[in-house]
C-alpha cells in the first residue's frame, strides 16, 4: 500500500513538472542584458562611408567614440529603437540596422535586433 501511494504522488509530481515545462513561457525574452552602458562597434573594410543613427525617444544617450563605435548610455526608464543607418559615398542608405531596447532601473536590455541589406551583424557589448 505504501508502495503504491509513493508511485502515485512520484507520477503526480512528475506530471505537474512536465505540465508547467510544456505551457511556461517568460514574459520577456532578451538577446542582451547591459548594466549602465552598451558598446555598438561595426568594421567595414570599404572607404567613404558613414554611419548615421536616429533614436526614437530621449531615454538614452549616445557618445560617439570614433568613425564606428558608440556608447550608449541609460537616462530613464522606457523603450527606444535605435536605428544606424550605413551611408555610402553617395549618401544613401546601403544598409540599416535597428535595435529595440528597453531600459529599466539603469539596465539597457536588447529586446530584438534587425539588419536590411547585411547577412548579420556585430552584437553590442
Amino acid at each position: 500500500m505504501k508502495l503504491h501511494i509513493r508511485l502515485i504522488i512520484m507520477f503526480s509530481i512528475t506530471l505537474i513538472i512536465c505540465i508547467l515545462l510544456m505551457f511556461w513561457n517568460p514574459k520577456s525574452k532578451y538577446l542582451g542584458i547591459y548594466k549602465n552602458k552598451m558598446t555598438i562597434e561595426y568594421n567595414f573594410n570599404e572607404k567613404n562611408y558613414d554611419w548615421k543613427y536616429n533614436i526614437s525617444n530621449n531615454i538614452i544617450d549616445i557618445k560617439t567614440i570614433d568613425k564606428e563605435k558608440w556608447e550608449i548610455t541609460p537616462k530613464e526608464s522606457g523603450t527606444a529603437k535605435l536605428d544606424f543607418c550605413y551611408m555610402d559615398e553617395n549618401n544613401e542608405c546601403k544598409y540599416t540596422i535597428t535595435y529595440d531596447l528597453k531600459i529599466k532601473n539603469n539596465k539597457i536590455y536588447w529586446v530584438a535586433g534587425m539588419a536590411n541589406g547585411l547577412y548579420d551583424y556585430p552584437n553590442p557589448y
